[in-house]
C-alpha cells in the first residue's frame, strides 16, 4: 500500500505539486498521464525521496516519509524507502565501463552484500527474464537504446522491490524498439508488481494499467479506476481537452 497525504513541491516560489492526495494498493498498475509540465516525473521523483515534499507525507509498506521530518530522520524514512522502491528513467545510466552483467550484480554487491558468485546468479536469471542473458558479457554501448533500457529494468529489480516507478522509459527510444520494453513491462504487470508508470504511450496505459492518474497544472485532475472509460469518455473538461488532443494525430 502506498499512501500520500496533502503533498506539494516548490521550487523556490513555484508551486509543481499541489496537495496531492492518493492511495494505491499492492499490485494495482498506475499509469500517470498528463500535458508536459504537469507534474508528473516530479510525483515519481517525491516517491523515491529524490525531491523533498514542501508539505505533505508518504507512506510504503509501514515507512512514513514526512515534510515536517528533521535531517536525520528524513535520511533514514528515504534510504529505507529505496531499500523497497525500484526505478527506471528515461535515460538508461548504465555503468559505461561495466558489462551487462556487472551493471546488474552492482546492487547485488554493493548494497545486498552477496557474495560475487550468487549476485552473478541472480543477475543472469533477471537478465533472462527482460531477454538479455545472450547480452550478459556485452557493455553499454554495443546495446540498442531498448536494450539498454532492459537491462536498466533488471538492475532496479535486483533490489527485489516492492514498487517499481517508471519515468516515461520509452520516450528516448526510436519507435521500433519500444515494443520490447513495453512487453517487459506488461510481464511485470501480469507478474503482480506494484506499479507508476508515467507514460505517453496511450495504448499501453488503456491495456495494460488497472487505473489512470490524470494530472494537470500539478495536480490530480482525474483518477479514473477504468481506463477504457477513461480514454472513451474522460469525466473532466480538461481530461476530455486532452484526449481530444491526442486523438488529432
Amino acid at each position: 500500500m502506498i499512501r500520500v497525504e496533502n503533498l506539494s513541491k516548490s521550487f523556490d516560489d513555484h508551486e509543481v505539486l499541489h496537495d496531492l492526495s492518493i492511495e494505491i494498493p499492492a499490485h494495482q498498475v498506475v499509469a500517470v498521464i498528463g500535458p508536459s509540465g504537469s507534474g508528473k516525473s516530479t510525483f515519481l521523483r517525491c516517491l523515491n525521496g529524490l525531491e523533498t515534499l514542501s508539505t505533505g507525507s508518504i507512506e510504503m509498506a509501514g515507512q512514513v516519509l514526512e515534510a515536517s521530518m528533521k535531517k536525520k530522520e528524513l535520511k533514514q524514512a528515504v534510504y529505507a524507502i529505496r531499500q523497497q522502491t525500484g526505478m527506471v528513467f528515461q535515460q538508461f545510466n548504465l555503468y559505461p565501463h561495466k558489462t551487462v552483467i556487472e551493471n546488474v550484480m552492482e546492487s547485488l554487491v554493493v548494497v545486498k552484500k552477496l557474495a560475487k558468485i550468487e549476485a552473478q546468479q541472480r543477475a543472469q536469471k533477471l537478465l533472462e527474464k527482460v531477454g538479455l542473458l545472450d547480452k550478459m558479457t556485452s557493455y553499454p554501448s554495443q546495446l540498442s537504446g531498448g536494450q539498454q533500457q532492459r537491462v536498466a529494468i533488471a538492475r532496479a529489480l535486483a533490489m527485489e522491490p516492492q514498487l517499481m516507478l517508471f519515468d516515461e522509459p520509452t520516450s528516448a527510444l526510436d519507435p521500433e524498439l519500444v515494443g520490447d520494453v513495453l512487453r517487459v513491462m506488461k510481464q511485470l504487470a501480469e507478474d503482480g508488481m506494484t506499479m507508476i508508470i508515467v507514460t505517453h504511450e496511450m495504448n499501453f496505459a488503456r491495456d495494460v494499467a488497472d487505473r489512470i492518474v490524470f494530472m494537470a497544472d500539478g495536480r490530480i485532475v482525474e483518477d479514473a479506476t477504468d481506463p477504457k472509460a477513461f480514454f472513451d469518455q474522460p469525466a473532466t473538461p480538461r481530461a476530455q481537452q486532452f484526449i481530444n488532443k491526442i486523438n488529432e494525430f
